[in-house]
């Protein structure tokens, strides 16, 4: 994915705009192998609500807007390569052909190299081996899976140092895992939420009443039997919530999109069952009350679309009227108060927030360039306090409060000094200067020690 990322910024230059660009025809090829993969297996219509689910339902994440995916994650490759994996996958179940299993163990290679969270996806394919019974053939079919998993793993690892770069993933991981993630759940800011963070994550960006009717629809995948496609889905939705809630230690808002694909499988098998159901319901009652539970249960169908199709429009129309928030307004908010030059000090904002419109301008607090920019007697004129991330920057921001303008800009809590006052570190204590000493700008003194 970082290497899809690079390819757009190589041609189009470093920005917002090539990021989401590398982004966008991943997102769309997600939904056609849905279609692709869905439309032999439940019909072309129900390949199309699945698809189309995918294409205009929310996927919200606190910041990031009513689709996630618009941003440069690393989750959209990683689920456009493991959906087609898990298709190839159901495909040499259905035809036995090898090579099929080969191209999946690719596939989601390529998915583990974009981000190493869905590695336990894998396994499913294990699933369809003993699904399928057949000894011989599930040996050949798992040997080829390998091999090409190892083949574009190794050719994807090796321009970044093979081991190298592996033992650098595996040091970054072990080290977000034992000094945790800031998240709020619930109004509270924890840095080791609870196992079910990512489930609370699921139910904030799809919103209580869509998420209820996905679920329910995913019911019927399952009643009146399970077939085997709802079954496999099942089991990879299983693997995914395993790892994410149980294993990975971690949870971001984010996390949950690596199995909303699947939930929109199961619905769509689920609202197609029910559909069948309808059209062949035979039961030991009356002629009209067969009829009346036939036309309640296509009722029932009907509702849901009209439910989901709402719910896409009103996703288009949010997306149609965004607009610059947060940290894309701070600019012109501090050139408003006449601190269109001085550094922001950053406590407790993620730097994929303030980057790309604030650039080198901030500086996170703890961080080495904080530390050296402070003991060169840098100052600043702002503050950018995410709330609830520490209680001695609270307390300083309250306790100053008459020497501070406090602006909520769209969720950024921002505090600007007043009257030409500058803010500095010195000694590892914020102190605001009475006088207003001369404007600190960028130098050698900001650089990292």
């Amino acid at each position: 994915m970082k290497l899809l990322v690079g390819l757009g910024e190589t041609v189009l230059g470093p920005g917002k705009l090539s990021g989401r660009l590398a982004n966008a025809p991943l997102v769309f090829a997600t939904g056609w192998i849905l279609f692709f993969w869905l439309r032999r297996e439940i019909g072309l219509i129900w390949a199309v609500v699945a698809a189309g689910m995918w294409w205009v339902l929310p996927r919200a994440v606190e910041g990031a807007g009513i689709r996630v995916d618009r941003f440069v994650y690393l989750e959209p490759g990683m689920v456009t390569f493991g959906v087609a994996a898990v298709a190839l996958g159901w495909w040499w179940y259905r035809r036995g052909h090898w090579w099929l299993a080969a191209l999946a163990g690719a596939f989601m290679a390529l998915s583990v190299t974009s981000k190493v969270s869905i590695a336990f996806l894998a396994f499913s394919f294990v699933f369809l081996i003993v699904l399928r019974r057949e000894v011989a053939r599930g040996l050949v079919a798992a040997a080829a899976y390998v091999a090409a998993f190892a083949l574009v793993f190794v050719a994807v690892y090796l321009p970044a140092g093979m081991v190298s770069g592996i033992r650098y993933m595996v040091a970054f991981q072990a080290a977000q895992r034992a000094q945790g993630h800031p998240v709020t759940i619930l109004g509270a800011r924890v840095a080791h939420p609870p196992w079910w963070a990512n489930l609370y994550f699921t139910l904030e960006g799809f919103g209580p009443w869509l998420l209820v009717l996905l679920l329910a629809a995913a019911v019927f995948a399952f009643v009146p039997r399970t077939t085997a496609l709802a079954a496999y889905v099942a089991v990879c939705t299983a693997l995914l919530l395993v790892f994410y809630c149980l294993v990975a230690g971690n949870a971001l808002p984010h996390y949950y999109y690596a199995w909303t694909w699947a939930v929109y499988v199961l619905a769509a098998i689920g609202l197609s069952s029910l559909w069948r159901l309808a059209s062949r319901a035979r039961t030991r009652s009356r002629p009209g009350d067969r009829r009346g539970r036939g036309v309640l249960a296509r009722g029932l169908v009907l509702v849901a679309l009209v439910a989901l199709a709402v719910s896409g429009l009103q996703t288009t129309r949010a997306i149609r009227d965004e607009r610059p928030t947060g940290f894309a307004l701070v600019a012109s908010v501090l050139r408003q108060h006449g601190e269109g030059a001085r550094r922001v000090l950053n406590d407790g904002y993620p730097g994929w927030q303030f980057l790309p419109y604030l650039g080198g301008r901030v500086i996170t607090r703890h961080t080495p360039l904080y530390l050296s920019y402070a003991a060169a007697g840098g100052v600043f004129g702002a503050i950018a306090v995410l709330p609830m991330e520490r209680d001695d920057v609270a307390r300083f921001v309250r306790a100053d409060a008459a020497r501070l303008v406090h602006v909520d800009v769209d969720g950024v809590e921002l505090y600007i000094l007043r009257g030409g006052r500058t803010l500095s570190a010195a000694g590892g204590t914020l102190h605001i200067d009475r006088k207003g000493p001369r404007l600190h700008t960028a130098s050698a003194c900001c650089q990292p020690a």
